[in-house]
């Protein structure tokens, strides 16, 4: 008995298929670029197509794979090198302003893995250079508008609340976690 003919099943293929994974070269290349660049549009430009590379790639997973967030800690405490300071804000800025809406996950990192990085900003609102308190209030900016007001009250708030509890932190950045919280009432105001 012969068996029926099925049509045949078409194919469906996601548009979203990630792309392959950065090497750790593409991506330290990419971060030596942010760290060294002669201008803060270089620095700005090369933050960019390293947030948009992890994006279209491994996501947040990249930040600890290839030791982004470690090498953002590293430049921004940089006592002796203004640019790396600010260069750490830009890309931290990046990854705030682009992260969050396509790897809601990422927030989680933000705020919680190995004590966050928000409060590397916070503390860079106090830096000596001009341009390292504006890469720094870019970054706060960045993260505050693109969270949604589950991340805000879940993750943000705890995260200002923890900053603010320790005796270390410089008062520049009390201000600043205290502004957030001010713009968070502000936003939770009803009609």
């Amino acid at each position: 008995m012969p068996h029926p003919e099925l049509p045949a099943m078409p194919v469906a293929i996601s548009k979203t298929l990630p792309s392959m994974p950065p090497t750790a070269d593409e991506v330290s290349s990419l971060l030596n670029t942010i760290f060294t660049a002669e201008t803060s549009q270089q620095s700005l430009d090369a933050s960019y197509g390293l947030t948009n590379l992890l994006i279209q790639s491994v996501g947040c997973r990249g930040f600890q794979h290839y030791n982004i967030l470690a090498d953002i800690k590293k430049a921004a405490t940089d006592k002796k090198n203004g640019a790396r300071r600010e260069s750490a804000m830009l890309i931290l800025g990046a990854l705030f302003e682009q992260f969050p809406p396509q790897h809601p996950l990422s927030e989680v990192v933000f705020f919680l893995q190995d004590g966050g990085v928000l409060g590397l900003a916070l503390d860079s609102l106090a830096d000596k250079g001009a341009v390292v308190r504006d890469a720094a209030q870019y970054a706060v900016d960045a993260l505050f508008s693109c969270l949604k007001p589950e991340a805000m009250v879940n993750g943000l708030l705890p995260s200002l609340t923890a900053y603010l509890n320790h005796a270390s932190a410089k008062w520049q950045g009390f201000v600043g976690a205290f502004a957030l919280i001010e713009k968070m009432a502000v936003k939770a105001q009803m009609g």
